[in-house]
């Protein structure tokens, strides 16, 4: 893993936690961010726990994870 500076912390080079100013944000292949702070609780199934989600690029923004 390449080595990271302060400033790179909202855009990693992989895919990971991200942290926010309000959370820890989760990276999947620099296109979608899961909210961990943004709970779903109307899309959550019994241990499975929904949060809000937002895609990059051509991607939907706002999405559910």
């Amino acid at each position: 893993m390449a080595d990271r500076k302060s400033d790179d912390i909202d855009e990693p080079e992989e895919n990971g936690p991200v942290q926010k100013n309000t959370g820890t944000t989760v990276r999947f292949n620099k296109k979608i961010d899961i909210l961990s702070n943004k709970p779903l609780p109307a899309y959550d199934h019994g241990p499975v726990k929904a949060y809000q989600a937002e895609g990059k690029g051509k991607l939907p923004q706002k999405l559910i994870a």
